[in-house]
């Protein structure tokens, strides 16, 4: 039986990281537009950088910036993947 999850597209644009356990995930959600996936990934790499960016200013926290690095390529290539899709598909 298949699993049906609920997405909330808010929280979704809002917070990513919270919604979904990687980019991966917002690709493969059927509960998002492919623009509202797209938005959400935007989001995400926002944020991610933004803390790299706090770490460079000496507000690091120990163990993210190699985690967040990987984390950039996963947001980058989920981008990349959806943006070789048609626009009606999501």
């Amino acid at each position: 039986m298949a699993e049906i999850s609920y997405v909330n597209p808010q929280q979704a644009r809002n917070d990513p990281a919270a919604e979904f356990n990687n980019p991966q995930g917002i690709v493969e959600s059927k509960g998002l537009t492919r623009g509202q996936k797209l938005e959400a990934l935007k989001r995400w790499l926002f944020d991610v950088e933004r803390r790299l960016a706090s770490d460079a200013e000496g507000m690091a926290q120990p163990g993210f910036s190699t985690a967040d690095t990987k984390l950039i390529e996963e947001i980058k290539a989920a981008q990349e993947q959806l943006a070789g899709q048609p626009q009606g598909a999501a």
